[in-house]
């Protein structure tokens, strides 16, 4: 008897996290546009004839990226996009000797780097396509699925990956599916705010007789990661010697964060944590993380103001 488990539940019991038959091991074919860039512009009075469209892909377990595939007509006609594997320039290099150490690499069959594609493509192709959709297959016929299917822990999730053409008074504007940490745009954003369905194989275009999504939008909440009454003042002296695992003072957006106690707990491990003492560590911070902080300690530009946890 098998159960069904969804994200949401895999997301509130920890113990999913800890099953042995959802370790990730070998990851998914997996590819992705970097050229056009998200939001990018193309002014089609002043563009060449051609525009070259570039991206990586990659496969998990040694296993080599074999074709990229690139198509302007969501799927129904395809083109090969030219790979180049990075890697290679440095498995016959001379004399085995690179930097000043030896190359070990020439007798290895598998491939551990992305691998980067590019093609070249007519303008005015571009001008007539709503999109250009990506997908990748390595050298064991794995390829990457047209459409997403979310696994338990909602993660691998590898379908072709689309940027969408808008054209806006003779300029093309690109949009990329989504953008980067927490920032905010791409049209999986944008269908998923207007009701579309993003799992509809359509890429939440509404398709006939299908109704929109409720669309729940919850107001920010901003989460204040100080406490007031703590005034306490050490010196920037003081902050820097706390760079050590015994004791892993970190800064974000000018505020001191003392890490000790989470070492244990820390989704991305104690190093993660160790790694940034005494060091200001706000883009990193700020990329990956929503949750609330609770304890922590406040540094101001000249005087540093340390707030302590407490007791």
């Amino acid at each position: 008897m098998s159960t069904m488990v969804d994200p949401d539940e895999a997301a509130k019991n920890k113990d999913w996290w800890m099953d042995e038959r959802y370790a990730i091991y070998d990851l998914s074919p997996n590819s992705a546009t970097a050229v056009p860039a998200h939001d990018e512009k193309l002014e089609l009075a002043t563009a060449r004839e051609y525009y070259t469209v570039q991206g990586y892909a990659y496969s998990g377990g040694g296993r080599r990226i074999t074709r990229v595939q690139i198509s302007l007509d969501q799927g129904k006609s395809w083109r090969f996009g030219n790979i180049e594997y990075a890697e290679d320039k440095y498995r016959a290099f001379e004399d085995k000797q690179l930097f000043g150490g030896r190359l070990d690499m020439d007798w290895r069959e598998t491939c551990f780097c992305w691998c980067f594609w590019k093609l070249s493509i007519l303008v005015e192709e571009l001008k007539e396509a709503k999109d250009i959709v990506v997908r990748a297959m390595d050298e064991s016929m794995n390829i990457q699925p047209r459409d997403m299917y979310w696994s338990v822990l909602g993660m691998m999730n590898n379908p072709w990956f689309r940027v969408v053409i808008h054209n806006e008074n003779g300029v093309l504007r690109f949009e990329h599916p989504t953008q980067p940490a927490l920032m905010p745009g791409g049209w999986m954003e944008r269908v998923k705010k207007a009701g579309g369905n993003l799992t509809n194989g359509y890429w939440g275009d509404r398709i006939e007789g299908e109704q929109a999504d409720a669309v729940e939008v919850e107001a920010p909440k901003e989460i204040k990661m100080t406490k007031d009454d703590l005034k306490n003042e050490v010196t920037i002296d003081e902050f820097r010697s706390h760079n050590n695992a015994e004791s892993p003072w970190f800064v974000v957006n000018g505020e001191v964060y003392d890490g000790k106690q989470f070492l244990d707990g820390h989704p991305g491990g104690a190093q993660s944590i160790i790694s940034a003492a005494g060091l200001d560590s706000t883009d990193e911070f700020m990329a990956i993380r929503k949750s609330q902080v609770r304890h922590s300690l406040h540094v101001t530009n000249s005087k540093q103001t340390v707030r302590r946890p407490k007791q």
